[in-house]
């Protein structure tokens, strides 16, 4: 069953890639021939410029056995893999680097990094990571969010995650992508969690909370990529069938589908981390170094294409305002406060003899003064 196709990067996007002006790109830590190559081969194709934080010794030796010249590259040595990461977090907070790409070194000691206050890559948004999908022979590309860092969303977290989502596709070249919010079922169950969230991010993309972006949901995965499917079921719009990106309703449920595309369909995964004040470019730790094996530097150099093209039209998300907060964000915190005060248990108020209404009756109470309901 596994797909014996190789795998590529398509032209189309290198193409729209190489268009653009290098990026300067701090490498945490390429201390391994996968990383390294990778970065070299984005440099030879005009797309980086690299700056190598990590062992000086391992990186020359290990460029000697690339055949890779540095001279005239600049390498900053730090020895230690949680310091590698701080040093390269603090170019890019300082603007010396416009995108971070992670080498031999764990994904969370890099995130950790990112997220410390002092090194200024913390911006509005929450962190989350999109699988920028293609397949070979295919200009189609499909974006799956999020996969990787959030493992049960919230309908908050939802919201930073489409954001971010439609960020990298304006920054991709998409005017306005068309995104599906996947549920088990078209229909709104109480039962399913994820079809209530995913008629909620609805509702705000259309009164402009998460931009320029057509969005729908919930809808079911066939309904979203199968136009043929979506008509058998009698659902119209703009998103069915036509789907750009895919928001799953949990870690799990994108993690299966992309790895089902990458083991059966040979697509290629491009993985960047969004939210932070830089693109951050990652990979599956699947992927491992051989000559002859080519699939793990294709996915690796496919993140750094998505993530050059998308550092050099990234336009990060201003800080929000302290006073007058949007009306959908406030709605929208209210919406998780009425949430979390019905599944807690009953209490009593102090200046009232009577205790307060039972979560059932205060969660019905609150959907007949739904905001959402009054405008629409």
């Amino acid at each position: 069953m596994l797909s014996t196709i190789p795998r590529e990067c398509p032209a189309f996007l290198l193409d729209r890639a190489k268009a653009l002006p290098r990026v300067v790109t701090a490498v945490v830590n390429p201390v391994n021939l996968l990383s390294l190559s990778s970065a070299r081969r984005a440099c030879d194709e005009g797309l980086i410029e690299p700056v190598l934080v990590g062992d000086q010794a391992q990186i020359r030796a290990l460029a000697e056995e690339l055949d890779w010249d540095l001279h005239d590259l600049r390498l900053m040595h730090v020895s230690d893999d949680a310091q590698c990461a701080e040093v390269a977090c603090i170019l890019a907070g300082a603007g010396n680097a416009q995108a971070l790409m992670k080498g031999h070194l764990h994904t969370d000691t890099l995130l950790r990094a990112v997220l410390k206050r002092e090194v200024g890559l913390r911006g509005a948004s929450r962190l989350s990571h999109v699988f920028h999908m293609t397949l070979p022979g295919s200009d189609k590309a499909l974006s799956i969010t999020d996969a990787v860092i959030n493992v049960q969303p919230t309908i908050i977290d939802k919201i930073h995650i489409a954001r971010n989502a439609i960020e990298l596709m304006h920054a991709l070249g998409y005017e306005k992508p068309r995104m599906a919010v996947l549920s088990g079922t078209e229909e709104v169950t109480r039962s399913m969690p994820s079809s209530q969230d995913a008629a909620e991010l609805a509702k705000l993309a259309a009164i402009g909370a998460l931009g320029d972006a057509c969005v729908e949901g919930p809808l079911a995965f066939d309904n979203a990529v199968s136009l043929e499917a979506a008509r058998i079921k009698g659902i119209r719009g703009e998103v069915a069938g036509h789907a750009d990106i895919l928001l799953v309703p949990n870690l799990e449920a994108g993690n299966f589908l992309f790895k089902q595309m990458v083991y059966f369909m040979s697509a290629t995964a491009a993985g960047l981390v969004l939210g932070a004040r830089v693109p951050i470019i990652l990979t599956s730790r699947a992927t491992r170094w051989r000559r002859a094996w080519r699939p793990a530097r294709w996915l690796r150099f496919l993140s750094i294409t998505v993530g050059s093209r998308a550092a050099a039209c990234w336009r990060p998300a201003k800080q929000p305002k302290t006073q007058g907060e949007p009306r959908w964000r406030c709605n929208v915190m209210a919406l998780s406060s009425r949430r979390q005060a019905c599944n807690s248990s009953p209490t009593t108020d102090a200046s009232s003899p009577t205790p307060s209404p039972r979560p059932c009756a205060a969660l019905r109470a609150s959907r007949k003064r739904c905001w959402w309901r009054r405008s629409c």
